[in-house]
């Protein structure tokens, strides 16, 4: 669960520090390119991804960099949206789906009083 975690929170981080190249600059007016090697993920992750709605331009923009991470490590990101923030049920049931889709399910949720099938490990 500790790398899942770890994983999870390196997506976010590390999207913000990689590029296809890096510039090495020697002075003001010259440089030179050094490719760099992106990271892949040693194996097959399954990653589940539930929103309560996509409307919203932050639940939005967290979905892009999310899935954008998830490319650029190779890892499989099953995105599910409840449809609004009063669709607890819809939620609930999307929870479970993940868990029967992915072989180790991991949740974080920010409310576990909402969702007592989540266990805080």
């Amino acid at each position: 669960m500790r790398v899942l975690l770890f994983l999870l929170l390196s997506l976010f981080m590390l999207s913000a520090f990689s590029a296809d190249n890096l510039l090495r600059w020697h002075d003001a007016q010259h440089y030179t390119v050094q490719a760099s090697t992106p990271l892949k993920a040693k194996r097959a992750w399954k990653l589940c991804a539930l929103y309560p709605s996509l409307k919203d331009s932050y639940w939005l923009s967290l979905n892009y960099g999310m899935q954008e991470a998830a490319r650029r490590y190779g890892v499989d990101l099953k995105v599910l949206e409840a449809g609004g923030y009063s669709q607890l049920a819809t939620q609930q049931a999307q929870i479970d789906q993940c868990k029967q889709w992915a072989q180790r399910p991991f949740c974080s949720v920010v409310a576990l009083r909402h969702f007592p099938t989540c266990k805080s490990r």
